[in-house]
């Protein structure tokens, strides 16, 4: 899988960082083929390692996530100046014209239509009351502005007209505000996937790790219903400034029309492995039928879905499946065991 070469830091969704691996091309949220995603390189213990670039935030609960990471979607800010970040990935971090710093994935041929599966985390992850996806908001900007913002740096400018996909004018993609000083939770590493594994599976969690664990166990059902496959590829876990808050990022993977249907077995199997959920979340997801979904969901412009028909139904079916396990869960094990955490 690519390498995600930004470490995305938009206020809704994502990271980029710089060195990333290729990939064979995936599908995209709209049916696009697309080529690399980006991604750091992995940390090396259960200890956070800095991140070299962006960083993001989110949240729905005020006292979970810094007011540093407040982005407003609702701002049309556009880029005045920025540069590319990452070799093969269609990602540049840049200054807007409200003075603030942020990654910015437009819609790009390499990557096309994944800017979606960004917004779409942010979005779900506010209707599920999580607030560990950072803000990923959908902007359209000029595109002839756009290029003369980035034509200062030859490497952006050149990878902005080579890849860049202009509607009308316009480019549409996903800002995320840049965040310094971004960690990563490494998951997919020893010995954290272990201690995490052992946690969720009925084992003995430290007091002063619980609250970690509750956001772990919250992250794999999450990718379970976003149909996120790209988790574990590398440091696309983030912690904030005080290693308590797990950052969802890096989510351009999901909701993708096609996924590889063996990392979606994947994905189903680590939540039949978890045997300790979150009662708030589960609860959450009960409540959203597919009417709810679509409006929770939305447009990404007027007349135009974030999603498609077949992707926002492929995700009611997962979170369907998701509360039926759980379900099975709690007549074997009991309600309090199973949800476990708040």
């Amino acid at each position: 899988m690519s390498r995600r070469a930004s470490a995305a830091a938009l206020a809704l969704a994502l990271v980029a960082c710089e060195g990333k691996r290729a990939d064979p091309p995936a599908p995209s949220p709209d049916g696009g083929a697309t080529g690399a995603k980006d991604a750091a390189s992995a940390a090396p213990s259960s200890s956070a390692a800095p991140a070299r670039g962006l960083g993001r935030v989110g949240g729905v609960d005020a006292s979970a996530a810094p007011a540093s990471w407040a982005f407003g979607c609702e701002d049309e800010s556009a880029p005045r100046s920025g540069k590319s970040i990452g070799h093969t990935s269609v990602v540049f971090k840049v200054e807007l014209s409200n003075g603030k710093r942020a990654a910015w994935k437009p819609n790009a041929r390499n990557v096309k239509g994944r800017y979606r599966g960004e917004a779409a985390a942010y979005r779900l992850a506010q209707a599920l009351g999580l607030p560990n996806v950072p803000p990923a908001c959908v902007r359209a900007f000029d595109a002839a502005a756009a290029g003369a913002a980035l034509a200062a740096t030859p490497e952006a400018a050149k990878l902005f007209a080579s890849e860049a996909i202009v509607e009308d004018g316009k480019v549409y993609g996903v800002v995320i505000p840049w965040i310094d000083g971004l960690t990563f939770w490494p998951l997919e590493k020893e010995p954290l996937r272990s201690e995490v594994r052992a946690w969720l599976g009925g084992g003995e969690i430290p007091a002063a790790k619980l609250d970690l664990a509750r956001q772990a166990s919250s992250l794999i059902a999450f990718d379970f219903v976003t149909g996120n496959w790209d988790r574990y590829s590398g440091e696309n876990v983030g912690l904030d400034r005080a290693g308590s808050l797990v950052l969802y990022i890096d989510n351009d993977a999901a909701f993708m029309a096609g996924p590889p249907k063996a990392r979606l077995a994947e994905n189903q199997a680590r939540v039949e492995a978890t045997t300790r959920f979150s009662r708030r979340f589960v609860a959450r997801a009960r409540s959203l039928d597919e009417a709810r979904l679509a409006a929770a969901l939305g447009d990404e412009a007027p007349g135009r879905p974030l999603l498609a028909a077949p992707a926002l139904a492929a995700v009611a079916e997962r979170i369907a499946a998701f509360v039926a396990i759980v379900d099975a869960k709690i007549a074997a094990h009991g309600e309090d065991a199973t949800l476990y955490f708040p």
